[in-house]
Order: structure tokens, then sequence, then C-alpha cells
């Protein structure tokens, strides 16, 4: 561990390997610390680091464009009724306030809302629902190392 946090491997010699000088050299590869700043400062706040961004809580913007294309077709070829229900959702708006909009009841908007949920599922696939709810796999490690220190802590106490 203390060989790679000096930028050494103890094991692998491969010159593809990210951290071999030879890689290094050919400028296929760069280290590059964790609290480099990113340029972009403003004022009255501390300088962006790469582990800042790293660890943001947003989800991965790759992930969010890939959601976009996937989402404006949908939300094109839903009727207007459908197209306001899925706004307020995403909003988390309550939705209450689209029955004087629609002039429908609180049964139709109920039943609107099944079928919204089902032509998600018919176009995007029977786990979108869940896949729109869950965090980002990459913040499950984050999450556990934050709930192992709090048992740490905790047990420390007793």
């Amino acid at each position: 561990m203390r060989l790679t946090r000096e930028g050494r491997r103890s094991t692998g010699f491969k010159k593809t390997d990210p951290l071999h000088p030879a890689a290094q050299i050919a400028g296929r590869s760069r280290v590059v610390s964790l609290e480099e700043s990113l340029g972009g400062e403003v004022e009255d706040q501390e300088t962006l680091c790469l582990h800042d961004v790293l660890a943001a809580p947003d989800e991965d913007p790759s992930m969010a464009a890939t959601r976009r294309l996937d989402w404006t077709g949908l939300v094109e070829s839903l009727d207007t009724a459908n197209r306001e229900i899925l706004c307020c959702l995403i909003e988390g708006a309550d939705l209450g306030k689209l029955l004087p909009k629609l002039k429908c009841s609180r049964h139709a908007l109920q039943r609107n809302k099944q079928r919204l949920a089902a032509s998600l599922r018919e176009r995007l696939g029977p786990d979108i629902l869940d896949q729109v709810q869950a965090l980002p796999r990459w913040r499950d490690n984050l999450s556990a190392k934050q709930e192992k220190f709090v048992c740490r802590y905790e047990r420390s106490l007793a």
C-alpha cells in the first residue's frame, strides 16, 4: 500500500501499467494527485480538488446523458396528461395540484399514473423504476466505510 501511495508498484512491471515509468514517458498515462486543483475557483469558496469531484453526491454525467437520451423519446410520445404527471413526479411535487389542471378525479389521476408506469416498463425495461430511484453503485463503498467508522466509534464509546 505504501508503494502505491508513493507512485510505485510492488508487483506488475508491464509497460501498459499506468504507474510504470515507460507508460508515463510515452504519454499513455500520467499520475495526478487527488489534491490537484481543477481550476474554476469561485470567490468565497475553497478550491475545488479532484477528490471533491470523485466523492460528489451527484450522479455520473455520462449516466445522466444516457438517461436523457432514453427519456427524451419517451416524453415526446406521451399524451399531455401523462407528461404532466411525469413532470410532477420528477419535481417531487404533490400530484393533487394536477387535479384542477387536468380536470379529473383522484381515481382517474391514479389510473393515468399506473398506465404511465406500465408504459415506462414496456419501453425502458421492467426494472427502470428501480434504476431511477437507486443511488449510483460507486457510492456503496463510501456508505459502507462511513457505517464502519460509525460502528467503530460507537464501540469505542461503550
